[in-house]
């Protein structure tokens, strides 16, 4: 008897200690309103177009892209709050649904993956951890979501809003009016319904770190030309339209990979349009959607109008040196690109396949992830289902070189870019002047040589004569 006495104190006291350990590893909240619920706040800039105020027991967030507010509250009861809330929501949410994918690598930095219950199509999903939860059923496709796994979701994050349904909060932080490193402040707005505030703000000044980083090592740099294109055609009128990409988010990071940003000020309507804005590009990045089969380089080049007349222009650096990529080098087994969803989450990623697409020895023995050539580097990197808790190359963080090497360039054996070319037309003049001078040195060097040799030998042949005269 006293040994089941001793055993069942025991068992007490350890679940006393687990669940007031709990509140802390999960971010839960007891929602009294007369003490502060919410220890970890966080800041966000005013050009995130997101805000949260606090308050005792309750949030209050609003999403100023597409103007909505949100009460997130502790405790049982909702608090009183004022404005044109769309939505209370009891926080920490613990079962959601993701309906945009980029959503996916945010929740699993923050380590609240687990509590995703429905996702959107599975042949959209790039993460190895979903794509192995989408094959064991603990996460259910939205297709394949039955009611009653739709009736435990609190929240479902989506692309859009929906005025009929409470529980749909948009993710805005895809939009292109942000830079790389706005969009990955997105990850604050997203914690705030975990109550992982800390969690954001310690991934996102990591992230940042590293870009910045990558950053500085680059700024000093003859800058290479970039562009982005972009080719659309409308199924119904058959219309063709040539982009050239000029978002805020492509500027910025093309910017800051000590790149020159090249687009034209309006939308191309036309191959020719197109052509001409883009000539002297050094490198080209393709941005198409394109269904069937992998976009290669002489689809590139029949979709855009590139015939072999221009092969022998020397205008077009990109096109005579084949320096066409494409984000399309991770990809799931479904073909579908992961571009446009973990970058989001580590734009500091992407911005080393931005740099190492113009100096592939900046980091040694490292790969791209995402920036493919479509002329030589044509072979996907394929993701596949892994049981993990958060995606392996969301924990990769490859050391930012002191000392880069920004001396190779992908041209350099294929063909010469732009910043090439003229270096090595300076370079030889430079080397032509030396060679004229070098040689105006020994000629007159010789003319000296010559001359004391026949005063040597006129001296040896007087000599014996003032002998004899002596």
């Amino acid at each position: 008897m006293a040994r089941f006495t001793f055993a069942l104190t025991v068992t007490c006291w350890a679940a006393v200690v687990f669940w007031a350990a709990l509140p802390q590893a999960y971010g839960l909240c007891n929602g009294d309103p007369d003490s502060d619920n919410f220890p970890d706040k966080i800041s966000v800039p005013s050009n995130s177009n997101f805000t949260v105020t606090y308050e005792n027991n309750f949030k209050v967030i609003t999403n100023e892209v597409i103007g909505e507010q949100y009460v997130l509250y502790c405790g049982p009861s909702r608090p009183s709050a004022r404005g044109n809330i769309k939505s209370w929501i009891q926080i920490p949410v613990t079962n959601v649904a993701v309906l945009e994918p980029a959503v996916i690598p945010f929740l699993e930095l923050l380590n609240v993956a687990s509590t995703i219950k429905v996702v959107d199509e599975a042949k959209n999903i790039t993460s190895p951890c979903m794509q192995s939860r989408l094959e064991d059923q603990s996460v259910k496709s939205v297709y394949d979501a039955s009611s009653s796994d739709w009736e435990t979701i609190s929240v479902a994050f989506s692309r859009m809003s929906s005025a009929n349904d409470s529980i749909y909060i948009p993710f805005s932080g895809t939009n292109d009016i942000f830079t790389p490193l706005e969009k990955m402040e997105w990850i604050k707005y997203l914690s705030v319904f975990f109550n992982a505030e800390k969690k954001a703000s310690e991934a996102f000044d990591r992230v940042k770190s590293q870009y910045q980083c990558h950053q500085n090592n680059v700024k000093d740099v003859q800058p290479s030309q970039v562009a982005w294109s972009d080719y659309h055609r409308d199924p119904e009128t058959g219309d063709e339209s040539f982009l050239t990409g000029n978002t805020p988010y492509l500027q910025q990071l093309t910017r800051d990979a000590g790149a020159f940003h090249v687009a034209s000020r309006d939308s191309n309507t036309s191959a020719d349009k197109f052509r001409n804005s883009v000539k002297t590009v050094d490198y080209m990045v393709d941005i198409t959607q394109y269904t069937g089969h992998v976009l290669d380089f002489e689809t590139w080049k029949s979709l855009f109008g590139f015939t072999s007349d221009f092969a022998s222009d020397s205008n077009y650096h990109f096109y005579s040196n084949k320096q066409v990529w494409r984000p399309t080098k991770r990809r799931n087994t479904n073909n579908n690109i992961d571009w446009g969803i973990t970058p989001l989450a580590r734009p500091d990623l992407l911005l080393i396949d931005m740099i190492m697409m113009q100096y592939p020895n900046y980091i040694k023995d490292y790969q791209r992830n995402w920036l493919q050539n479509i002329d030589r580097d044509t072979k996907g990197k394929v993701v596949e289902p892994e049981v993990c808790e958060v995606d392996p190359l969301l924990e990769n963080f490859p050391e930012c070189p002191d000392d880069p090497d920004l001396s190779g360039s992908e041209s350099s054996s294929d063909g010469l870019g732009a910043g090439a070319i003229v270096g090595i037309v300076i370079g030889a003049v430079v080397a032509l002047g030396l060679a004229a001078g070098l040689y105006v040195f020994l000629a007159r060097r010789r003319r000296r040589m010559r001359l004391q040799e026949f005063i040597n030998l006129r001296s040896h042949h007087d000599e014996p004569e003032e002998r004899e005269m002596l």
